[in-house]
């Protein structure tokens, strides 16, 4: 689900990562530096969350093969409170 199909598009990277939380969901952004660090904050204080997969902006003809591979290869167990860089 896309931050715009969800009503959030524009609201803070804390508030997105808290949304997918709070839905059992893994977050993907291309916002690579923002979620390394609130990734670290999570770590820090012992919160989980339920991945967070980034990479760097490309055409999503670019990024979506990537994305897909690694759903099909991932289950959710292996991804929770993990981040994974693309």
């Amino acid at each position: 689900m896309h931050a715009y199909e969800a009503g959030r598009a524009g609201r803070m990277d804390d508030e997105q990562l808290e949304y997918a939380i709070e839905h059992d969901r893994c977050l993907f952004s291309f916002n690579v530096r923002d979620f390394v660090m609130l990734h670290a904050e999570y770590m820090k204080m012992n919160k989980e969350h339920f991945g967070i997969i980034v990479a760097p902006q490309k055409p999503i003809g670019v990024t979506l093969r990537p994305v897909l591979g690694f759903v099909q290869n991932h289950p959710a167990d292996d991804v929770k409170s993990q981040l994974f860089f693309l």
